[in-house]
């Protein structure tokens, strides 16, 4: 095939002898008088360069753009390097041209044009192989709707969740690092990784799903080809022992604390926790309802109507309770605006209220401690020895010393949590009532009524799946004997 020529070129070209790596284009401008030779500062790839001046479809397929597709069918056009390039190429032809027709192209002005060639190319388009680049990227796309999971925009919890993700991937993952550099090592190197920094299995394996999830999103958008980047991440469910105690409160419990004396700021708080053990739904759709949520349907039953947030997917709750409206109706159908984090931490102390009137609230549970609570303790150990050794400890620390050691006094613990005789963690249970109870306790007590088969209780909850439906079914072992035990003795009566 025929070589491009200069002219074809544009007049550019490489001086460097290296035969691989990156190197500055150069820019020859013929006059009659003189031959001017400009160092311009757009960087290109030898290895690529050298390969796509060989030939004109060489070349088209160097400046070719990617057309990255969405799930959605959202099209996004992403330059190539050799895109950019060409278009840099472009941009300085055009600019000298400029120079020339107003009589300015005067030795100095040419090579200040020159250098400052290139210098706009935009690092969030270029070089997305990189797997830190391309989580920048999809993050971006992700916020603006461009990137959506099933045809439908990610939700601010889904995108606090990846947001979250950014400690562990930049934490491991080297910002150089493309996806065809994954092999079997970086695999289980990462799990090791998350391992040494004590994260509870549940929480590591959602870091691995997530990683997993990056890759294969990578190689949907045309920059991941590595096949044992796609297949080789295996998560392990965590067994009972792993994760934290998931509790649900009984129907008892959910009647006293919907009577439960408190002020504002804890009464809003227990009121939308009522309203989601009743409507089975997450915190991400019951913080949410409105009056137009509540309606009549053809069949002429009182429901509460929407879309999941999380999922998409359409239910129709019947309203046997008639507390639901009560709730609703006190705030007019405009809810108490609460955020995650603050819900949860005004609930624990609607919890402990509820504790010091209910004893079942004060069953201990066998649990693991979170990452923070494991450091809480270690910190606490540490104080503590240094206290009793007589040391001098700074204001800061003898303020946390004091807060943790009331703490560890209340808990009873030693240092800081209460563990049982076999050393396991056990905390009462208003320490682990958290919005996600709420849907779990819903769900939980209408399994224990025995009225409504799994399909029938999924169509009120959402799921889609009865094995992840399931795993809301709190029941504990010795509970589940009595019903056993209650059914087959009423059967041989």
């Amino acid at each position: 095939m025929k070589k491009r020529n200069a002219t074809t070129l544009d007049n550019f070209f490489l001086r460097s002898r290296r035969e691989e790596g990156h190197a500055k284009l150069y820019f020859r401008l013929q006059r009659k008088e003189q031959t001017l030779t400009l160092r311009t500062n757009i960087t290109v790839d030898i290895e690529q360069w050298q390969a796509a001046i060989q030939s004109a479809s060489a070349w088209r397929r160097y400046t070719q753009d990617t057309i990255l597709m969405g799930r959605d069918g959202t099209v996004r056009v992403l330059k190539s390097d050799g895109g950019m390039v060409a278009q840099e190429m472009t941009e300085f032809r055009e600019s000298l041209k400029a120079l020339e027709r107003e009589g300015k192209a005067t030795p100095e002005n040419l090579h200040q044009l020159a250098k400052s060639a290139g210098s706009k190319r935009r690092g969030d388009s270029r070089q997305l192989d990189h797997i830190c680049r391309f989580y920048d990227y999809s993050l971006k796309c992700m916020k603006e709707g461009l990137m959506r999971y099933h045809g439908r925009r990610y939700s601010e919890r889904s995108i606090g969740i990846w947001e979250e993700f950014a400690v562990y991937l930049k934490g491991y993952v080297d910002a150089e690092l493309t996806f065809g550099d994954i092999d079997r090592s970086f695999i289980d190197g990462f799990r090791l990784w998350l391992e040494k920094r004590g994260l509870m299995r549940q929480t590591m394996e959602c870091q691995i799903g997530l990683m997993r999830k990056l890759c294969r999103t990578a190689a949907e958008y045309g920059q991941n080809r590595n096949a044992l980047s796609l297949t080789g991440w295996k998560t392990c469910r965590a067994t009972d022992t792993e994760k934290r105690a998931e509790v649900y409160l009984t129907d008892e419990e959910i009647d006293a604390l919907y009577s439960l004396p408190l002020e504002k700021k804890l009464d809003e708080v227990r009121d939308l926790f009522v309203l989601g053990c009743l409507s089975f739904q997450r915190w991400s759709d019951y913080s949410r309802l409105r009056a137009e949520n509540f309606i009549t349907n053809s069949e002429g039953v009182r429901v509460i109507a929407l879309h999941q947030q999380k999922t998409g997917t359409y239910v129709e709750v019947p309203i046997t309770d008639n507390r639901v409206e009560l709730i609703c109706r006190k705030y007019d159908y405009n809810l108490p605006k609460v955020s995650r984090k603050r819900m949860n931490e005004r609930l624990k102390l609607v919890m402990q209220r509820l504790a010091e009137q209910i004893p079942s609230m004060r069953e201990l549970y066998v649990t693991v401690l979170s990452v923070a609570e494991r450091r809480s303790e270690d910190c606490y150990a540490q104080l503590k020895v240094r206290v009793e050794r007589g040391e001098r400890l700074t204001t800061t620390e003898r303020r946390r010393y004091r807060r943790l050691h009331a703490e560890a006094v209340r808990r009873g613990g030693m240092p800081l949590f209460a563990r049982n005789e076999e050393g396991q963690v056990v905390r009462e249970k208003h320490e682990l009532v958290s919005t996600h109870t709420s849907r779990r306790s819903s769900i939980t007590n209408m399994y224990k009524q025995g009225l409504l088969d799994n399909r029938q209780m999924m169509a009120l909850s959402g799921h889609r799946t009865e094995r992840v439906f399931e795993n809301y079914i709190k029941i504990g072992t010795a509970e589940q004997a009595k019903r056993i035990f209650d059914k087959l003795k009423d059967v041989k009566r």
